[in-house]
């Protein structure tokens, strides 16, 4: 297990090939985040991230969230923008356990 603070990860740049994350909703700097994941992602690699349903969709902000959104769909559209990813798929977590979530899988324009 690698421990760490996601706002500057501790890969080499274009060293990985997949990133994984179910936090983006307690990131104080969604920006900083996205930008150390396409730094250490190879060419070619992908990002997928567990996004929290919206006030939309049932979810209650909590004590730790930072930011919150409508639809978690709706929150990846601009979150691909910033990072210069394109969204592959989404996938509801829901039948896997997951209630409250979706899954977007994202990789390289």
């Amino acid at each position: 297990m690698v421990t760490g603070d996601f706002h500057g990860l501790k890969f080499a740049t274009g060293s990985v090939d997949c990133v994984y994350t179910n936090c983006l909703d307690h990131a104080p700097e969604l920006e900083k985040v996205l930008a150390e994941v396409r730094r250490v992602l190879k060419s070619g690699g992908i990002f997928i991230c567990d996004i929290v349903y919206g006030y939309d969709e049932g979810y209650a902000v909590g004590p730790h969230d930072t930011m919150h959104w409508a639809k978690a769909q709706d929150f990846a559209k601009p979150m691909a923008s910033i990072s210069g990813f394109q969204i592959d798929s989404f996938r509801d977590l829901a039948p896997h356990g997951s209630s409250f979530w979706t899954q977007c899988v994202m990789c390289e324009i």
